[in-house]
Formats: C-alpha cells, structure tokens, sequence
C-alpha cells in the first residue's frame, strides 16, 4: 500500500492510494471515505464515490482542483445523508459533473441535492429504495440497515477483469474498505486485495 497525507488536508483527513487506479480520502469529522477511481484508467471514465460533509467538502475541492480533476463523468451517492453528499456544492464549484447516480433510502434531502445538480446541468439517475443500482457498467449493491450498511461498488474491465470496491459503515464505530481488482492477459488470471479499517478515533489501518 502507498500511503501518503496531503498538507492541505486538515485534522485528520488522509490521502491513502492502494492502487494507481484508487484514491481515497477520509474526512476527518466521518468515517464515511470519499473514493476516486483514477482517470488515467483508459478503461474507465473518473468516478466519485460520495462527496463527504459540508466542511470536508471545501478540502474535496482544494484537492480535486490540485490534482486536475475539472470534470468527473459519474459522481455516485451512496446515501442521501449529509455525510454522503455535504461536499456536493463545493465539488460542483472546481468541477463539472456529467451524470449523478444517487441512491437514497427515502425522500429526505433529496430536493436540495437534485437542485444542486440540475442548476449545474448534471443528468441524475435516481435509485429509491433499490438494492442494486447500475449504470453506464458500473454497479452497486446495498445491503443492511442503520447498524451498519453495506456496499459493493463494482465495474468489468475489457478482457473479462473486474474491479470491485466493498464498503462496510458501522456508524460510530468504525468502516471497512476493501479494494480487488482481477486482470486477465491471455490465459493467465491475476487478482490483488487491498483492506483498509478505520474508526472515528483511530489512524487508518492496512488489515490485510
């Protein structure tokens, strides 16, 4: 695993890279991880998972706008909490966004966060009360409840490889990230694994 903290990241947010092709970053005031599928994969168009909260929303921003990203083809929701989407105002800011995929367990904030994204001539696609959700070739199955929620991020590659980013919420107390990612050249079959658990206290830890 590559890790490394960026300066303008305050608290305890951290940048940790376990892949070329993954970015994740960890708010400090949630456990909820904000992930970015790298762009220079040319199989695979940018994608933002969650935005984080209002405040983490500003250093989202400062790092989106450092590392060049000024237009993200497919910003997913995973919620309609504020922990999921508080930073949508400050991305829209540094970047244009394509297409919003929002999954949302019921109507709460929804009207706030589709106002944000039809000003900015985003399309959305909105997933209510849905288990699986896709687009574009990108999936995501929900499972749980409030105890802890579950969710399996996942996309094919060209040749038949898969990458598949699992994320387990427990709030309050901690969440676990697991990233795979199964590449296929001819007749050989390559596959990695990469785990990350952090909770509202401690640093994050590689358990893998």
């Amino acid at each position: 695993m590559v890790a490394c903290c960026i300066g303008f990241l305050v608290c305890r947010h951290q940048f940790y890279n376990p892949e070329p092709f993954v970015r994740m970053l960890v708010p400090a005031d949630s456990i909820v991880p904000v992930i970015v599928v790298n762009r220079s994969v040319r199989w695979m168009e940018s994608v933002l998972i969650n935005t984080g909260s209002n405040y983490f929303g500003y250093s989202l921003a400062a790092w989106l706008r450092h590392c060049g990203y000024s237009h993200i083809d497919t910003l997913i929701l995973l919620d309609n909490r504020k922990r999921y989407y508080g930073g949508l105002p400050k991305v829209m800011a540094v970047a244009t966004v394509g297409t919003a995929v929002i999954i949302s367990r019921d109507r709460r904030n929804l009207d706030a966060i589709r106002h944000d994204l039809w000003s900015a001539g985003t399309r959305t696609r909105l997933f209510l009360n849905a288990e699986t959700a896709a687009w574009q070739g990108f999936r995501v199955r929900q499972s749980g409840d409030f105890g802890e929620r579950t969710y399996q991020c996942e996309t094919d590659e060209p040749g038949g490889g898969q990458l598949q980013i699992d994320i387990a919420v427990r709030p309050q107390r901690h969440t676990v990230v697991s990233v795979r990612r199964r590449t296929i050249t001819g007749r050989l079959m390559a596959a990695k694994e990469w785990k990350l658990r952090y909770s509202d206290h401690d640093r994050l830890i590689d358990v893998d």
